[in-house]
């Protein structure tokens, strides 16, 4: 489960979803927008190019009895 996705300029709103939920999301093409969701600050006209913005990722792994090596190698970007 990735517990949340929080980013220092939105006054630590959290997002939370599952790995799972993510990868399935990314094959359909329904990638969450966190800025549509308030998770991330539009900052205007967007990102300013060339500015840094730190978002802080927290995965808490659940043993659930279940193989969750399918996962191994998985990345989560951030764009």
């Amino acid at each position: 489960m990735i517990k949340s996705i929080k980013s220092t300029t939105s006054k630590a709103k959290t997002y939370y979803s599952t790995l799972s939920e993510l990868k399935v999301a990314t094959q359909n093409g329904s990638i969450p927008d966190l800025v549509k969701k308030g998770i991330v600050d539009r900052e205007g006209n967007g990102f300013t190019p060339g500015d840094d913005d730190t978002f802080y990722v927290m995965f808490t792994f659940v043993d659930s009895g279940e193989d969750q090596n399918v996962f191994q190698g998985d990345a989560l970007k951030l764009n």
